[in-house]
């Protein structure tokens, strides 16, 4: 009996019935249910997350969206009911037993009826995929959304995607097929899919169990661009092949033999139809979920591409907290490559090109390939290479775990607790956070090397040795000052994983702040002497790349915030010689020598700005106006109660001679435009396009800091007193004709 053509008859016969079964309206109901909601969102909000951002691609943001909201729990479901459907159609009436007496093979009845299954899944999507366009267009149409207009519909991301989620549900079709076939009724099938479905929304949300096959459709659709290797299919999606190959061969042997005792035990040797498969199942399930950790390169190498309409020609790889340039990389028609030879310790470093500041992990024998994309609105870095876990471990965070309610506990509620009860919480959350790190790994299912963990281990361990010897000692002091500290012997293993002179941890600011602070606190020296922070770190340690940066942090400060050229030049001459390194020497003096060229009458240095509306700004816009300029940022505490001041005085004093600026050098657009967009209208609110340009010509090292320009676009003053000293009010009066009277 030929198989194929018995397949083929079996096929059309499956079809016309389902023609008739309503399944159809299952699908469009299902399919056009999530787009509807997010055309509704596009129509009625005037700032919704795919119809806002020109530079983005609306119709692919839109796709994703919809893909989203269906793949998390609709489309298991829907794949549980639809395999349902179609088996309970044979179920009743005898069905099974009238298509089995048909001179048509066994396998060809199976596997045509799966297929149809699969079919009706593709149609879902591509009806998804319909329906999602559709409602794009009737929000481009309506609103005239830049991002929908701007950009036309990417037709190979959109056919990957759907590819990918089709194969993604395979699993879950097969395992439902292996019950809905052998179980006549509607109840237990339904159940296994939904308890199915709950489950993997459940490990999903605690990063857990992330082959469990239901989860596999979440998977995919949180991952809409797939591989950052390159590959067609993500390694839970080949997992996904996997379990309906296993589930169809199971499935096939019970449903030829009645009864789950005939088909794998009766006779005895028959239990070899079940032990192999499992067998081998179990073999690929391990091959295709071990981690994989990316072998080093034979070079170290740097490359990439860069989409922008402007033409560059270097970038560079700096190494913090000093910024000294590890690597120049010269780039010819928007593309570049280097490779070097120097010793490049394994650590994070600041990869810069144009507004692009973006860290990286990088190291000897590795080799990445950046993807530069630069427009002035929405400007990114992707990377791949040899360090793709730990570029996305740096981006994304420890969110692989939910501790987060629990560290907020501990450092706003911690002094409630005994030192035994704290210390017993620190040392949970510790080993819990520990564990995932050493579980971490991306949808590629590639893990961080060795270095990579080592290193994140020992900041992991800084936070809770701040949390112990820091906030709970300050508390602990407080509410019970007649009594010793002390914590069980257990911290000892937090204490022993980071050392306070590890210089390979200096690229980290977490650690920077804490060994300043560790040192400050250790010899109870007091937070505004700088001078006395110098002496004693200068004392205690030996000349180091360590000692350099604290005596260099201080300094910076202290000239930074000294108006006056000679004062500045008696503390250089004092403190400078305690840096040991010439480099970092001479970015001190570079520091003084930009702050001397920003005397007054100097021409002040040009700056590009973008405004709440996305008008551009820059000196010129100013010409003819007194400009005075407050330099913030949304993560500058101090600046808020200044900058409420700030705008209290030009709501006051307004006049057409008189521009009151508020300038950001945030590195987050979404962040500073929340957070200016409910400020004072009387101030004009702009965000640096290049906020490190802007930072080194107008050194700006502190902040608040307060700019006063003349008409002719030259300084006044470029280090005005803070808004809350009255020696503002009178440097404006004095500086400003007619100030007195608006």
């Amino acid at each position: 009996m030929n198989f194929f053509s018995d397949y083929i008859k079996a096929f059309k016969a499956e079809w016309l019935k389902l023609r008739n079964s309503g399944t159809f309206w299952l699908v469009l109901l299902m399919a056009a249910f999530i787009p509807a909601i997010f055309t509704l969102v596009g129509l009625l909000t005037t700032e919704s997350d795919f119809t806002f951002v020109a530079s983005e691609n609306s119709w692919k943001r839109l796709v994703t969206s919809c893909f989203q909201g269906f793949g998390l729990f609709l489309f298991p479901i829907f794949l549980t009911l639809l395999v349902i459907r179609l088996t309970q159609m044979e179920h009743r009436g005898g069905g099974w037993k009238l298509i089995e007496v048909q001179p048509i093979s066994k396998p060809s009845l199976y596997l045509s009826k799966f297929s149809i299954s699969v079919l009706v899944a593709f149609l879902c999507i591509v009806a998804l995929l319909f329906f999602s366009l559709l409602g794009g267009t009737i929000i481009m149409l309506v609103k005239n959304s830049p991002g929908f207009t701007q950009h036309s519909i990417p037709l190979e991301f959109i056919t990957r995607f759907g590819l990918r989620l089709l194969v993604a549900g395979l699993g879950v079709l097969g395992i439902q097929y292996l019950f809905s076939v052998v179980i006549s009724g509607f109840l237990f099938p339904f159940s296994i899919g939904l308890v199915g479905t709950i489950a993997g929304s459940i490990f999903f949300a605690m990063r857990k169990v992330l082959w469990w096959p239901y989860m596999a459709p979440g998977l995919t659709v949180l991952n809409p661009d797939g591989s950052s290797a390159g590959n067609f299919l993500m390694y839970y999606e080949w997992l996904s092949i996997a379990w309906m190959v296993t589930a169809l061969w199971l499935g096939y042997q019970w449903y030829v033999r009645k009864t789950f005792k005939r088909a794998f035990f009766k006779p005895i040797p028959r239990i070899l139809y079940m032990l192999v498969p499992l067998g081998l199942f179990v073999a690929v399930f391990l091959y295709i979920n071990k981690p994989i950790q990316l072998p080093s390169h034979s070079r170290t190498v740097i490359a990439g591409t860069v989409e922008s309409k402007d033409k560059f020609q270097t970038a560079y790889l700096f190494a913090e907290p000093l910024m000294d340039t590890v690597l120049e990389i010269p780039i010819t028609d928007n593309r570049f490559s280097a490779s070097t030879e120097k010793n490049i310790p394994a650590g994070v470093y600041s990869f810069r090109l144009g507004a692009i500041n973006q860290k990286i992990f990088f190291g000897n024998k590795d080799s990445l390939f950046l993807k530069v994309k630069i427009d002035g609105i929405s400007n990114r870095l992707t990377s791949s290479g040899t360090r793709i876990p730990e570029n996305e471990y740096l981006r994304n965070g420890t969110d692989n775990n939910d501790n987060g309610s629990d560290k907020y506990r501990l450092e706003h509620y911690g002094s409630e607790m005994t030192p035994k009860a704290f210390a017993a919480e620190v040392m949970r959350l510790w080993n819990d956070e520990v564990d995932n790190l050493d579980n971490y790994k991306t949808a590629d299912n590639f893990k961080p090397n060795n270095d990579f963990i080592a290193l994140q281990k020992k900041l992991l361990s800084l936070y809770y040795i701040k949390l112990l010897d820091g906030k709970y000692a300050q508390w602990f002091k407080v509410y019970h000052p007649t009594e010793t500290l002390e914590f069980p012997k257990s911290v000892d293993a937090i204490r022993n994983a980071v050392s306070y002179n590890d210089s390979t941890l200096l690229s980290y600011s977490m650690y920077r702040d804490n060994i300043a602070d560790y040192y400050q606190q250790k010899y109870k020296l007091n937070p505004s002497n700088d001078t006395a922070y110098i002496s004693k770190v200068a004392t205690v340690l030996p000349a180091s790349t360590l000692r350099d940066y604290l005596v260099y942090n201080k300094i910076k400060g202290l000239v930074g915030r000294t108006r006056d050229s000679a004062s500045r030049e008696m503390l250089i001459e004092k403190y400078l010689p305690v840096i040991s390194q010439q480099k970092t020497q001479q970015q001190i003096l570079a520091l003084h020598y930009t702050l001397n060229s920003l005397t007054r009458g100097s021409a002040a240095p040009d700056f590009t700005t973008t405004a709440l509306n996305k008008d551009s700004f820059s000196l010129k816009n100013f010409k003819g106006r007194y400009v005075v300029i407050d330099v913030w940022a949304t993560w500058c505490r101090t600046c808020t109660g200044q900058s409420a001041i700030f705008e209290k005085i030009a709501e006051q004093y307004t006049s057409p001679s008189v521009a009151f600026v508020a300038l950001s050098i945030d590195d987050s657009r979404w962040e500073w435009q929340n957070e200016a967009s409910q400020r004072s209208m009387r101030v004009l609110h702009l965000r640096s396009n290049n906020k490190d340009q802007f930072s080194r010509s107008y050194g700006v090292d502190y902040m608040p800091r307060y700019i006063l320009l003349d008409p002719d676009g030259k300084i006044l003053n470029a280090q005005m007193p803070e808004p809350g000293n009255p020696a503002f009010i009178e440097l404006l009066k004095r500086e400003i004709p007619g100030f007195t009277s608006l």
